[in-house]
């Protein structure tokens, strides 16, 4: 029965993406299933973390780039000047897309809409923020004045490492990107770890932020859910079929 009902979720799923949860050459259809929704129970779980966490960083970051380059620190030649080819890239096209929206506006007669540091935070990738921590910037940014500590309050000056927090962040930005594309996690390695690095992050970055999370974070409950469990779920569904 579960491989019928293999047979009736592969074409919305597609085949190529269920031989990612075939984890053995001969593996049943009903561990295939079972694998593809503990993968959707992990990533609803990671939800919470990954949003606060994301959140947490690109307004932390953010004032510290005002502190450094003013209101308009996105369009600052001397921000520019630190990025990555691939980040003002990156950028350019997020300022160029406001841009084209506000000429759409005024050609249908629209008041116009003002590009501001909070749009720009609020419209870009968290690529955009993570790349600030990586090898690049260490020397030119971060390692000679207080900025690590004022974007990571809650961090003691032994955690406040620059190469520990990059490591950090680009394990758990690789996640959180994994996870919006709903591709595997379940095999991912580390993932205990990085979900504890995200809650550690989050903790540096504002402290109450990660006490409010302890309330509604299951993923720890959900990582340890019996496999069995979403087995039973595909013997169920597929005995009604």
């Amino acid at each position: 029965m579960p491989a019928a009902l293999l047979d009736l979720i592969t074409p919305s799923v597609s085949e190529p993406r269920l031989k990612r949860y075939q984890q053995e050459p001969f593996a049943s259809p009903q561990a295939v299933i079972a694998r593809y929704l503990w993968n959707i129970d992990l990533a609803e779980a990671l939800y919470p973390t990954l949003n606060a966490f994301e959140v947490a960083l690109r307004n932390n970051l953010s004032r510290q780039l005002i502190e450094d380059f003013g209101d308009g620190w996105y369009e600052d030649e001397r921000f520019h000047a630190i990025l990555h080819k691939s980040t003002k890239r990156q950028l350019e096209g997020l300022l160029e897309k406001f841009h084209r929206e506000n000429e759409q506006r005024e050609k249908r007669g629209e008041q116009s809409k003002p590009v501001t540091s909070d749009l720009v935070v609020a419209e870009s990738r968290l690529g955009l923020w993570a790349s600030m921590f990586y090898r690049h910037y260490n020397e030119a940014y971060w390692l000679r004045s207080s900025r690590l500590k004022n974007v990571f309050p809650g961090a003691s000056n032994r955690e406040r490492r620059i190469k520990s927090i990059a490591r950090m962040i680009s394990a758990v930005h690789e996640l959180r990107d994994r996870a919006a594309h709903h591709e595997p996690i379940f095999n991912a390695p580390n993932l205990r770890r990085t979900h504890q690095d995200a809650r550690t992050l989050i903790r540096w970055l504002n402290p109450k932020v990660e006490q409010l999370l302890d309330q509604f974070d299951h993923f720890p409950q959900v990582y340890e859910r019996p496999f069995t469990e979403y087995e039973k779920i595909v013997t169920d569904v597929a005995a009604h079929l």
